[in-house]
């Protein structure tokens, strides 16, 4: 329910305060017009605990000699020892002493008389006193308790409602939650002890101030949770989705708001939006590709001086890439491959190289090269260096456990690699993808390093900063190569393809990579022998070689998750 306006949230506040507050009191009314049986059940077998431990006291302090008892060690008014001729001892409370002769002549006569219980009540006076007698061959003994006083104590220590009282109508106070407690007389009329729990209104009375202020509280949760929760709901969910839509930057997506109010409008006008950024987005995408296909012909070409038109099909179909592309992006399509490298002992695995690969539905499998170059122009370099350095990243978190020296190279574009989104994506890592950084090498070709050397340097300082490994691609073919070797703080070369091809059939292509793997050693580069297709170039080379392998014939390209 959502209800529009703050006049009716105001009444639905108001009238639920008001209800609130009269079920609190009616609830207050009921709970306390009488004593909870529970609570009656309780107070009689706390007195009737106390009831049975004076008993038990008086009943020793009774078989006691006449051997008269500190009053710290008792809680007997009165305690009477005689004998066939005389009175042994007589203890009195203090607080009784002006009664001491007429006390004592009415305990002797009761003494006097057969006793037929050793325990009960008895009166004096307008007193009740609880007794309990031993009789020996030689002499009669008397503990007592009045028991008035000491309920007047309890009821002080309690706070419970209690007093003696006698009669015929028990069933009627038990019904009532009265706490009734039955004590056996030894001459007169038994007694009981009526206690009533205390009642929550006697206590703590109803206040309506603080039941106004908790029923305004509740009422108001209530309405702003049937009220303006949903819209604040709605709100957020609108928020996400427009947050989503904006970091894909294909603004392809639209809002999905339920509901016809100011909410829906607005959900209708960030559509409408989102439809204008589309097609401005798609505009100068076309722009852009259209641009970059006529400055490489431009570059291209010296001799005519007119163009040929651009071929519309393979623009469209560029475009088409292209869209399939970012799609692929934002639902985490492109995939990460890993091909094994090998230590010099041609059998233990020293790391791997790390591949995107692409599988589309209806495309099949494109290659690297033809996406990488769709990727350039349509600006989608930097999302697939993201996310294929989060995939490398998460195998090597598996990959890693147990293995120091375990190395991963994430081969890299001319443009992933001095694109600013690399060195941003590395920035934003938290520490734990940090701790991997002494695992993670950059994989860049030569060629890519030669366009722009002091470039190119600045960003491989900055990685060895971070802990990070910088591995040279199709080493060797550059005249500069071992200038590269010397100025650039790289952790390993690989040769270039045409170095392992001719191994087989060319020597000086074996005495070549066995000087640049003393060269680099001496340097402490790891040196990778790639592209081994044959057990013919593996023999070509001595077994003692301080180089590394790579190639189809120890170890093919299989996905990450299958390693």
């Amino acid at each position: 329910m959502i209800l529009k306006g703050n006049v009716a949230s105001l009444v639905l506040w108001l009238l639920l305060t008001a209800v609130s507050v009269l079920l609190t009191g009616w609830m207050h009314y009921l709970g306390n017009q009488a004593p909870s049986q529970q609570d009656a059940r309780q107070i009689t077998r706390v007195l009737q605990y106390e009831l049975d431990q004076i008993r038990e006291q008086m009943q020793w302090i009774a078989s006691l000699p006449s051997t008269a008892i500190g009053d710290g060690l008792t809680r007997a008014d009165v305690r009477l020892v005689v004998d066939r001729a005389d009175i042994r001892l007589f203890q009195l409370n203090p607080a009784l002493e002006s009664s001491r002769e007429i006390l004592l002549v009415q305990l002797v006569n009761f003494l006097n008389q057969p006793v037929p219980a050793p325990w009960g009540v008895t009166y004096w006076r307008d007193k009740v006193l609880l007794v309990a007698v031993e009789e020996t061959r030689d002499e009669k003994r008397l503990a007592g308790v009045f028991l008035d006083d000491w309920l007047a104590r309890w009821v002080e220590q309690t706070g419970v409602e209690a007093r003696l009282d006698s009669g015929s109508r028990l069933d009627n106070l038990r019904d009532a939650g009265h706490a009734l407690v039955p004590v056996p007389a030894v001459f007169g009329d038994p007694v009981y002890i009526n206690a009533k729990p205390l009642l929550l209104s006697e206590a703590i009375p109803f206040r309506w101030w603080p039941a106004l202020l908790v029923g305004a509280g509740i009422s108001a949760l209530i309405v702003w949770s049937f009220s303006y929760r949903p819209v604040w709901r709605r709100v957020f969910t609108l928020r996400d989705q427009v947050r989503r839509i904006m970091q894909s930057s294909s603004f392809r997506d639209r809002v999905q708001v339920q509901g016809r109010d100011e909410i829906g409008d607005l959900a209708v006008l960030f559509n409408s939006l989102l439809s204008s950024l589309e097609y401005s987005h798609n505009l100068m995408a076309k722009t852009n590709m259209v641009s970059s296909e006529l400055l490489a012909k431009m570059d291209s070409s010296t001799t005519h001086l007119v163009e040929p038109p651009v071929d519309e099909q393979n623009l469209k179909q560029t475009l088409d890439i292209a869209y399939r592309l970012n799609e692929a992006l934002e639902k985490g399509l492109i995939e990460l491959y890993l091909q094994p490298v090998f230590a010099s002992d041609r059998t233990s695995v020293a790391g791997y190289e790390a591949f995107s690969r692409w599988l589309d539905p209806e495309l099949g499998m494109v290659m690297p090269p033809e996406y990488l170059a769709v990727a350039e122009k349509a600006g989608l370099v930097e999302p697939l260096t993201r996310l294929t350095l989060q995939q490398t990243l998460t195998t090597l978190r598996k990959l890693s456990a147990g293995k120091p020296d375990l190395v991963i190279s994430l081969n890299l574009s001319a443009a992933q690699f001095f694109a600013p989104g690399l060195m941003q994506s590395l920035y934003e890592c938290d520490e734990t993808d940090r701790a991997l950084f002494r695992h993670l090498e950059m994989e860049v070709k030569e060629s890519a390093l030669t366009r722009n050397f002091d470039h190119a340097s600045v960003l491989v300082e900055k990685l060895r900063e971070l802990g990070i490994g910088v591995c040279i691609d199709d080493y060797g073919l550059s005249r500069y190569s071992l200038m590269y070797l010397q100025k650039l703080p790289v952790t390993s070369i690989k040769l270039a393809r045409v170095f392992s091809e001719r191994i087989s059939r060319e020597p000086r292509e074996v005495a070549f990579i066995e000087g640049v793997s003393r060269f680099a050693g001496g340097l402490g580069v790891r040196v990778i022998v790639k592209n081994i297709e044959n057990e013919q170039q593996l023999l070509s080379l001595r077994t003692d070689l301080p180089v590394q392998y790579q190639g189809l014939v120890l170890g093919g390209v299989v996905p990450a998750d299958m390693v």
